[in-house]
């Protein structure tokens, strides 16, 4: 199995990490791409947000040897359906993450330049395997410490453990067999 971590724009803190971190979990090679962020009609001007389902509709057209799995990284904010902002979203073998609300500085906090950026690779990370996961076919998770909890504010992300539970571990591990 593949996955492909493409960045859209510029590069995320803890790359290195956060591929090793998805090989290890999903048992994948991992490679990662850079790529400018391109014009689409995704883009929502009256919110400042790109539409997560639009966006990786349009996006599946720019890697033409689709891997297995893909995860986009973007800096910019997303939302989906009728949610107001979402952290991640995935369609398919397809999902996208936004740093924009899982970084500490959005929401006014300036922590200490090395906690604030070990802050936000952790969730990063949470965020990733969370959505990675949802292309394996994994819903939200009842299990609080799962990576697989439902989070709807960073509070959740921050508080929900950095592994998959058993019941959603076996679920992945089924899915590749």
């Amino acid at each position: 199995m593949h996955i492909t971590v493409v960045l859209l724009g510029k590069t995320v803190p803890g790359l290195p990490q956060l591929m090793e971190s998805i090989s290890k979990t999903f048992g994948a090679s991992v490679s990662y791409q850079f790529v400018d962020l391109p014009f689409t009609r995704s883009f929502r001007n009256s919110r400042n947000q790109y539409d997560a389902e639009l966006f990786l509709k349009e996006m599946s057209h720019l890697i033409p040897m689709a891997p297995e799995r893909l995860l986009y990284i973007i800096r910019e904010d997303i939302f989906a359906g009728g949610q107001e902002s979402v952290f991640g979203y995935s369609l398919g073998r397809c999902s996208i993450i936004s740093l924009t609300r899982l970084d500490p500085r959005f929401y006014g906090e300036v922590p200490a330049i090395a906690e604030g950026a070990a802050l936000l690779r952790e969730r990063m990370m949470k965020e990733a395997l969370h959505e990675l996961g949802h292309t394996f076919r994994l819903g939200s998770c009842g299990e609080k410490n799962c990576l697989m909890a439902l989070s709807q504010s960073v509070e959740a992300v921050d508080s929900k453990g950095s592994v998959f539970c058993a019941r959603c571990s076996d679920i992945i591990k089924s899915s590749k067999a």
